[in-house]
């Protein structure tokens, strides 16, 4: 199971949930707006019309169809970006994501490159992109073990969960939850190793973990975080929190289950 879980955190990165269809245009180069000696982007632009911005994207799509350079990929999302509703460069930047990791480009690589464009971003997108942020700038595992907290590692769920909440659109939806599902489980169980959460020497859960839980619950009752904690304590009081234990293992067993359940 660790070996599914570590594959899902380093994949889930580069599949997209967003894509538009292909439209058959010649790439055209829009007025530029200048960056400044620091990177950042002009803040005075007019936007397009509609069917300006629509030729935008379409052009865009085309240029990426066609296998654009980066550096004119970049160029072009520079120039144009400030002309756009902010729906509209959620799409181009949803494209220049795929196009970067296509490049071979890691995770941290590609939000370096796709930070200096998420100012003009809707609240939706900024929202999304703080949550990979925070996972590629500080990984939750790097495959040996985890280099969190549990306790921080759920409150990344929780965050997911509060992007869900406010953004009914959630364009983004099948890659968090994907990566909610990763963390609970890793929160619960780490890399298939769940003793690291057990008394020194022992196969019982430490006190201070189902202490930090307890509070998780308390904090958060309506989420579906709470849901899934409640459900392993009572599985573990079965087991007399013993992390050996039939109903216990039966939970790890079948974690994604009981986590898509509680939708």
């Amino acid at each position: 199971m660790h070996k599914k879980l570590l594959i899902l955190l380093l994949i889930i990165t580069t599949i997209l949930t967003a894509c538009i269809p292909k439209q058959d245009n010649a790439f055209k180069d829009l007025d530029s707006e200048k960056e400044s000696e620091e990177g950042t982007l002009d803040e005075v632009s007019q936007k397009l019309e509609e069917k300006d911005q629509l030729q935008v994207l379409k052009d865009y799509y085309e240029a990426i169809e066609k296998d654009i350079s980066e550096e004119e990929l970049i160029s072009s999302t520079r120039n144009n970006i400030l002309k756009l509703d902010d729906n509209k460069v959620d799409e181009m930047l949803i494209q220049l994501e795929s196009f970067l990791y296509s490049k071979g480009y890691d995770p941290l690589k590609v939000t370096e490159k796709l930070n200096p464009f998420v100012e003009s971003t809707s609240d939706e997108y900024k929202s999304y992109f703080k949550i990979w942020k925070t996972e590629t700038e500080k990984e939750t595992t790097d495959g040996e073990g985890l280099n969190i907290s549990a306790e921080e590692i759920i409150d990344r769920a929780l965050e997911i969960e509060r992007h869900s909440l406010k953004f009914s659109g959630n364009i983004f939806k099948e890659k968090l939850d994907d990566l909610f599902k990763a963390y609970i489980s890793l929160s619960l169980k780490g890399l298939g190793n769940p003793y690291i959460f057990a008394k020194e020497g022992e196969t019982t859960l430490s006190p201070d973990f189902l202490e930090m839980y307890k509070e998780k619950i308390d904090k958060n009752p309506e989420t579906r975080t709470a849901q899934v904690l409640n459900m392993y304590i009572e599985e573990l009081e079965k087991d007399s929190y013993n992390l050996n234990g039939d109903n216990v293992n039966y939970f790890y067993e079948n974690i994604d289950n009981i986590i898509e359940s509680t939708k």
